[in-house]
C-alpha cells in the first residue's frame, strides 16, 4: 500500500479478519459490489491511460507487439486523435481494423485508421447448377501493404443464407439456386469497408446428370 500510494495510485485499502474461506469471500464480494466492481465502463473514451510489461496485447481496440518483451513498464496514453507512448523498444500498434505503424519509444503519433486496404474475396466454386445444393468455400482478406490479411467477422451472404468469416478469414456455406438460370450476387460486408460482391453463375442440369 505504501508503494502504491507513494506511486500517486488512488486507492482503497480495507484491512478485514479472517481467514481464507466462503463467509469471508462473500463478504469482500459483496463489498467489491457495492464499490462499483461491475458497473459499465465507457466503451471507447476518447482519453484513457495504459500502462503495460507485455510483450502482445490490446488496450481499447488498439492491439500492439513489442519486438522483444519490454525491460520497463510502457504506458499509452491517448488524448483524443493522439497517442502517446512512453518507455522504451519497438513496438507495432494496429487498429481492430489492422490498420497501423510500427515505431520506436518515445512517441507520439495520430490514432492508427480505422480502415486501411482494399477488401478481396475469392470463391469456390463459381459455377452453380440449378436445384443441387452446392458447398461454397470463401476467403475474404484485405490487402495493406504489401501484406493480405484475413478479416474475421466479415459477414458473406447469398440469397437467404448468411455466414460469417472465422479468424483465418474463411466460411463456408451451402447453397441451392433455384429458378432461372443465370447471375447470383454473393455479398461480403466487412466494417469500416465498403462491401464486394462477386457474381456466380447458375446454368440448368444437363439431361442425364
Amino acid at each position: 500500500m505504501a508503494a502504491a500510494r507513494g506511486a500517486g495510485v488512488d486507492t482503497t485499502y480495507v484491512p478485514l479478519n479472517g481467514v481464507h474461506s466462503w463467509p469471508y469471500w462473500r463478504r469482500h464480494l459483496r463489498d467489491a459490489i457495492a464499490w462499483g466492481l461491475f458497473q459499465p465502463v465507457p466503451e471507447a473514451p476518447p482519453s484513457w491511460t495504459y500502462g503495460t510489461v507485455a510483450q502482445r496485447g490490446e488496450a481499447w481496440g488498439l492491439r500492439y507487439s513489442f519486438a522483444a518483451a519490454p525491460s520497463e513498464v510502457v504506458t499509452f496514453t491517448r488524448s483524443g486523435a493522439r497517442l502517446r507512448g512512453a518507455g522504451s523498444g519497438t513496438v507495432t500498434v494496429r487498429s481492430a481494423a489492422a490498420c497501423g505503424y510500427t515505431v520506436r519509444l518515445p512517441f507520439e503519433r495520430s490514432l492508427p485508421a480505422r480502415t486501411c486496404g482494399r477488401l478481396g474475396v475469392a470463391v469456390r466454386p463459381r459455377r452453380l447448377r440449378l436445384g443441387r445444393t452446392t458447398k461454397l468455400t470463401v476467403r475474404v482478406t484485405r490487402k495493406v501493404g504489401a501484406e493480405r490479411l484475413p478479416v474475421s467477422r466479415a459477414r458473406v451472404s447469398i440469397g437467404r443464407r448468411a455466414v460469417h468469416t472465422n479468424r483465418r478469414g474463411r466460411a463456408t456455406l451451402r447453397y441451392r439456386p433455384r429458378g432461372r438460370p443465370g447471375v447470383r450476387r454473393l455479398r461480403v460486408r466487412a466494417a469500416g469497408l465498403r462491401p464486394i460482391i462477386r457474381r456466380l453463375r447458375a446454368v440448368r442440369l444437363r439431361a442425364g446428370r
